[in-house]
């Protein structure tokens, strides 16, 4: 079980003069490079990066805050040419994108799973096929917009690229020997020349009748008292005041209709609307 990193955990990069120092480390470094970036698609709208991790030979890793450092591309530069080893490239890319990061050639070793046949292409899964080893996954859905960012959550980050460039070197020989190089090849790239998908413009305005009370269930939480503001118990509404709350710009919604279908939902059955004190998640 991979447990600690070789180096142990390095300090996160927020600085532009950490920044320079890392540019200057990996663009000096040998072979290719490890990239992973954490998001917090369950916790916020949008697919933006909250962390970039890098590992390469020579450099060591460098966890990088691409809130502080928002423009990443010097980095990007300093790497051209450079393979760039991901797992599950297709959600990573885009992300990076917005930070100028944007690799001159991808090995994407979820997609080489997928070709050798794998029945389980999670990086956990794979690692412990190609490498033996354990590889824990529990900060994987953490809200990584959070800072300052826990330490274990961080060892969990440098872990993720710890061995990526060791497993792309295994899944490489076993495609090899598949016959399959060239076709992972081509999947590579066309990963990495994807267009960018097209925005989607506020796409909670498509939930439509009686999904708005799973919305109620599934994306509000409870908070404590002294984090609300002026959300009231939805048992005071009264089935007549206009409770509801109506974050992100949304219209207020008569909060009789949402409690009588979540009452009609899993969690409303189990007593999850019953004198409580709701927010709406990511509302500012």
């Amino acid at each position: 079980m991979l447990t600690e990193p070789a180096e142990g955990i390095p300090p996160v990069v927020e600085t532009p003069e950490a920044l320079a120092a890392v540019v200057a480390a990996f663009g000096a470094g040998t072979g290719p490079v490890a990239v992973d970036a954490e998001r917090a698609s369950g916790y916020r709208y949008g697919q933006r990066t909250y962390l970039v991790q890098l590992r390469r030979e020579g450099a060591g890793t460098a966890l990088i805050d691409p809130i502080a450092l928002p423009d990443l591309s010097s980095l990007s530069q300093a790497l051209v040419g450079v393979e760039w080893v991901l797992h599950a490239a297709s959600q990573d890319l885009p992300g990076l994108a917005e930070q100028g990061m944007l690799p001159s050639r991808v090995f994407d070793t979820e997609l080489g799973a997928r070709l050798l046949g794998m029945e389980r292409v999670g990086l956990a899964a794979v690692v412990a096929d190609a490498l033996g080893l354990g590889l824990a996954k529990e900060h994987s859905a953490v809200d990584w917009s959070t800072r300052p960012l826990p330490s274990e959550w961080l060892r969990y980050a440098a872990l993720d690229v710890e061995v990526l460039v060791e497993l792309r070197e295994i899944l490489a020989e076993r495609l090899a020997v598949a016959g399959k190089a060239e076709w992972a090849a081509q999947e590579f790239e066309a990963v990495r020349t994807a267009p960018p998908a097209p925005p989607r413009v506020e796409p909670w305005r498509r939930v439509s009748g009686l999904q708005w009370p799973l919305l109620l269930c599934h994306r509000m939480l409870l908070v404590s008292p002294a984090r609300t503001t002026s959300v009231p118990y939805l048992s005071d509404c009264g089935g007549s005041a206009q409770c509801a709350p109506v974050g992100r710009g949304r219209s207020p919604v008569p909060a009789a209709n949402l409690i009588e279908g979540a009452r009609a939902t899993s969690c409303g059955q189990s007593g999850a609307l019953e004198d409580r004190r709701w927010t709406w998640e990511g509302g500012t």
